[in-house]
Formats: structure tokens, C-alpha cells, sequence
């Protein structure tokens, strides 16, 4: 409720990930980047802007650093109750939908409910991937996450 509204994305996003699973600081921050959530005047780099916000995220403690160096981070993960507040958020505001099967992603990517970004977080597709890349034309990004 009292986050910046310049965060607010950044922090949905985390949503993308699955429960424990560890996230490489470039790998997000590029992340952020390219869906356009960090604004930057002309004279400070985006990826500075990005890496600012990830800061003010974990000193807000919401999510912790895995790894640091010389205290930067260098990784970082979403607490469980913290990625549940994160999905119940994106869900009633539309901007994340996780799929663990097949149905799910057919779901998700139905005319009734379009969504922007979706994270597949199990091994949906195999036989049924052409039909699940006809489905997902609506999605403006996605992410695959397999079971260890």
C-alpha cells in the first residue's frame, strides 16, 4: 500500500518466479528493463535505475539477498507469504497469471481473460506445444520454469 508507484511493477514481478527459487540480479533488473518498468532521464543509466530499485525493494525486506558481494547483490529470492501477496495482487490486477498444467495456460490465455505476462512453472507442453504457442498469443511475456 505505501510502496512507490514506480515499484509497484517491479514488485509484481517477482511473481513470475517460482517459491525458493534463487534469481540472478542481471537477470531481473534486464528483466524489469525490457517489460519498460524503469523510467530514466537521460542522464542516469537504466540499468542503474533498475539496480536502485532493486535496492530500495530489499531494504523495504521484500525479498531477501541470496548472495552479495561487497553488498551488492548479487541474487535474491521471494520469501513464500511475500510471493503470495505478490499473486493475489497480480491476479486482481491482471498483470501475472501462473500456470501449472496445460489447462491453466488455456485459461489464462482465454478471450474472456487475456494476460499480459504469464509464468509456466511446471512441464506444460511436450506433445501440446504447438496448441500452447497458438494459445499464447495474447501473452506479452512469459517465463518456463521446469520442476527440479
Amino acid at each position: 500500500m505505501h510502496l512507490p508507484v514506480y515499484l509497484w511493477p517491479c514488485f509484481l514481478y517477482l511473481g513470475m518466479y517460482p517459491e525458493d527459487r534463487e534469481i540472478k540480479r542481471n537477470d531481473l533488473v534486464r528483466q524489469w528493463i525490457a517489460e519498460g518498468f524503469v523510467c530514466s532521464l537521460h542522464i542516469v543509466d537504466l540499468d542503474d535505475v533498475a539496480e536502485s530499485y532493486l535496492n530500495e525493494l530489499v531494504n523495504r525486506s521484500l525479498f531477501q539477498p541470496v548472495k552479495t558481494y561487497h553488498g551488492k547483490v548479487l541474487s535474491c529470492r521471494v520469501h513464500d507469504m511475500m510471493l503470495d501477496l505478490i499473486l493475489s495482487h497480480s491476479e486482481k490486477d491482471n498483470f501475472i497469471s501462473v500456470a501449472y498444467n496445460y489447462e491453466d495456460v488455456v485459461r489464462s490465455c482465454s478471450s474472456e481473460y487475456k494476460v499480459p505476462r504469464l509464468s509456466l512453472q511446471s512441464g506444460v507442453g511436450g506433445a501440446k506445444s504447438e496448441a500452447l504457442a497458438t494459445s499464447m498469443s495474447q501473452v506479452r511475456s512469459s517465463a518456463r520454469f521446469r520442476e527440479s
